[in-house]
This record gives structure tokens, C-alpha cells and sequence, in this order.
């Protein structure tokens, strides 16, 4: 991709440095004013080929950049910073040219290997602050920050436990805890699943999260506005049809709007113990109201005609004739342990050709688990289809995979349902990434 203009670049550096403590109020006419100068003629249609830096076209770097401008806004002034999951030598490059220098920065791993090159004031610990023992070598009241960056929504809710415990243990009195995890409100909105998540969190059920934990809450915001007036705007970049100036004003006034955000951003400083029993007690909540809609993340393929019920059900038709796949979902991590997904389907107008109308399929990646037949024993009918396999240790991108075989009518809800529940038979039973 060629290189951005100079103005383009100037852009978005002035965006940076603006979008410090600011509310959407002062920062509307800027952006305004911004989008004005990095805006196309009206032609959607191909806007993407003309040569714009990576942040107005692919998500990962959308995603990274929003961050990036969230992390430089930190609270200022830590000498001391701990970073669980700090999974490279890229990432304290990042710290140190947006947050800014630190005496002592203590990487805390357990999966990932020692770069070969630390800066000489890295610590790299092999350790797991959500596992039983922390982080055991790092000292009570020692540390000014913590920045947990996309990772509590990885763990389990033992291991959310023992997270934020941990963490209020290591640092001092008014020291920070910063967190950065997906929306749940806009995650289940956009269907949209990740291979190694369990469950995130909304926005409005993070202040009493870090109270719980022990923090006071100071701040939330919102990282890449994915709603506005009520209506899902696209998470890819490349989608939005209002091209660059939209994507960049969609990167600053999120900061404000964390309820309609793809990620909100906390800040809190510790103000006293943990609750750990009603810390506990809240995150099994969260899990138990929302699991199930966790588990029926589904994603259909193609135009396939919906039906939506009275009790807000919705169901997907793959039309006799139109054989191939019909849905797959949710990629999810699962622990060690015999797991069984169950999904329901009816049939109408079967053709000749066999009893079978379409298979379920269990994966993993490429893999299949198991494997399950519709069939379809009379021209019209309903069954319930269950698949299920043991999985030896943790696996990741967990999903099913339903096909037609195009010979009858298929209409299936998409729900899905999975048993057991993983985060009660599983806790603290391995990490999910």
C-alpha cells in the first residue's frame, strides 16, 4: 500500500494529541473539521484502493490505532507498570513511544515464549496472574499500574477471580488497574465470535466489577463506535461506506460513547480489599445471564432467507434445491472435558433421494469431532440434533457446521445450546487462551 500524504499523516497526528480528555462535545467540531480534509468525493465504490494508511481499511490496525490513542491517555506518572499477556518485544515498543518510559516494566507470560531482545528495564516472568500462586514473586503494594489490555474476557470465572485479586494485592494505595476488553452489548449485536473468548462484559457492569475487586472507578470510554442512533454500523473499516472521514470519526467520538462501542476502556485506582465472595458471586451472574446467548453466536452463509417469531426467535431457511452450507458458530474455547452442542431443525416438501437432508458437524478448525445426519423419516417433520465429542485438553474455535443437501426445505432457529456448561463444571480447569 503506498504511503499516506503528508496531510493525511498530519491528520492523524493532530487526532491523537486532540482526542486527550475530550467529550464528544468539544471534540464533534474537530473531528468535523478533520474529516473534511481526509474525505473522498462521493464514490464509495472503491474508495479503499486510493492510498490510505492501514487504519482507514483493515481492522486489526483500526482496532490497534483506537487503542493506541486510548493507551496514551493513561493515567501519567507510573514508575512501576505490570503487563499480563505482554506478548512480545513489539509491545513494549508500543508502551514506552505512546505511554511513555518506566523504570521497571514486569512482562507477566505463561504462554508465550521470552523474546530474545528485552529492553534493559523489562522484567519477563513466567507466570499466570489468573492461575493459583499469581504472580508470587512480585512484592505486595509494589506496583503503580497495571494494564491488562484484551485479556479478561479470555478467562474463566475463577480465573476473573483470582485476577483481579491479584492484582489489588500487587499494587499500592491509589495505585492503577487499566482494563480494555470487548463489548458484550455490541459483540452479541454483530454475532460475532472469537476462537479464544469465553464471555465479555458490558460496559454498565464494569463500575461494580472494580469495586468489587477493590478499585474505584474513574473512567470509561468507548474504543471504535460501532452504533449510532441506535443503528449497528459496520466493525470492519473496509464496510463503512462513508470512507475515511467516517472511520476517523468513528475512532474519536467513541471515546465518550462506551455503551455503543466495540471495546470500553476502565481505569481504576485502588481504594481497598476485595470483596472476593461477592466479586465471585457478580461474575457468575454475568456468566449465567448470558452463556447461552455466548454459545448461540451463529453466522449464516449466503442471503438465506429469516423468520423472525412473536418470541423474538429467529430462524434461517435454507429453500429446497439451495444445498451447501447453511450456518457455523460460535468458535469458542472449551476446557478438558466431554462437551455436547444441541440444535434444533424441521424439515418440509423432502424430494426423492434418501431419508438424509443435511448433516451437523462438530469441529475443531479443520477437524471433525463428530458428525450427526438429518433425517428426515416422512416429507415434512422436526428433530433435535446433538453432537458430541472429549476433548482432552483446552481447544480453541470450537464450533458446528450445519449443510443442506438441498433436497427438502430446512428451517432452523439459531439457537444453539451446549452441555455442560463449561464455566461451572471447568473453573479454574486452564486458561482459555
Amino acid at each position: 500500500m503506498a504511503e499516506p500524504s503528508k496531510a493525511v499523516r498530519g491528520a492523524l497526528g493532530r487526532a491523537k494529541r486532540a482526542t486527550r480528555h475530550v467529550v464528544e462535545r468539544v471534540a464533534r467540531p474537530y473531528v468535523e473539521e478533520i474529516v473534511g480534509r481526509v474525505s473522498h468525493p462521493p464514490a464509495p465504490a472503491g474508495w479503499w484502493d486510493e492510498p490510505f494508511p492501514p487504519v482507514f481499511v483493515q481492522l486489526h490496525a483500526t482496532l490497534h490505532e483506537a487503542r493506541t490513542l486510548a493507551l496514551a491517555d493513561m493515567p501519567p506518572g507510573a514508575r512501576t507498570m505490570l503487563s499480563p499477556g505482554a506478548n512480545g518485544s513489539w509491545y513494549f515498543d508500543w508502551i514506552e513511544g505512546t505511554y511513555g518510559s518506566v523504570e521497571r516494566h514486569i512482562a507477566v507470560e505463561a504462554f508465550m515464549p521470552r523474546p530474545e531482545e528485552l529492553p534493559d528495564y523489562v522484567e519477563w516472568l513466567e507466570a499466570d496472574i489468573a492461575a493459583l500462586g499469581g504472580v508470587g514473586d512480585v512484592a505486595d503494594s509494589s506496583i503503580d499500574l497495571v494494564y491488562s489490555g484484551q485479556n479478561v474476557e479470555h478467562l474463566w470465572p475463577e480465573q476473573m477471580v483470582a485476577f483481579f485479586t491479584e492484582t489489588n494485592r500487587i499494587l499500592h494505595d491509589g495505585g492503577w488497574l487499566v482494563v480494555d476488553s470487548p463489548n458484550r452489548e455490541v459483540t452479541a449485536e454483530l454475532s460475532w465470535s472469537m476462537a479464544e473468548h469465553t464471555i465479555e462484559f458490558a460496559p454498565d457492569e464494569v463500575g461494580r466489577l472494580f469495586e468489587l475487586a477493590g478499585f474505584e472507578l474513574t473512567t470509561l470510554k468507548g474504543v471504535w463506535l460501532c452504533r449510532e442512533h441506535g443503528q449497528l454500523l459496520p466493525l470492519d473499516p473496509l464496510q463503512d461506506a462513508g470512507g475515511a472521514g467516517s472511520v476517523l470519526r468513528r475512532m474519536v467520538l467513541a471515546n465518550g460513547r462506551p455503551e455503543d462501542s466495540f471495546i470500553w476502556w476502565a481505569e481504576g485506582r485502588r481504594c481497598a480489599d476485595p470483596d472476593v465472595a461477592g466479586l465471585r458471586a457478580r461474575i457468575h451472574d454475568v456468566f449465567d445471564a448470558h452463556w447461552a446467548e455466548r454459545v448461540s453466536r451463529l453466522q449464516v452463509f449466503g442471503d438465506r432467507p429469516r423468520v423472525h417469531a412473536p418470541d423474538g426467535t429467529t430462524s434461517v431457511i435454507a429453500e429446497r434445491g439451495n444445498a451447501g452450507d447453511v450456518l457455523i458458530g460460535p468458535w469458542m474455547a472449551l476446557p478438558a472435558g466431554t462437551f455436547a452442542f444441541e440444535m434444533d431443525v424441521s424439515w418440509r416438501n423432502r424430494s426423492g433421494g434418501g431419508e438424509t437432508v443435511g448433516t451437523l458437524e462438530m469441529r475443531v478448525g479443520d477437524d471433525v469431532l463428530d458428525e450427526t445426519a438429518i433425517k428426515a423419516d416422512a416429507d415434512s417433520g422436526s428433530t433435535r440434533l446433538r453432537v458430541q465429542a472429549e476433548l482432552p485438553g483446552t481447544r480453541f474455535g470450537v464450533h458446528v457446521l450445519l449443510r443442506s443437501l438441498g433436497n427438502a426445505e430446512l428451517e432452523v432457529p439459531l439457537t444453539l445450546s451446549l452441555s455442560p456448561d463449561p464455566w461451572r463444571a471447568g473453573d479454574g480447569n486452564g486458561r482459555a487462551s
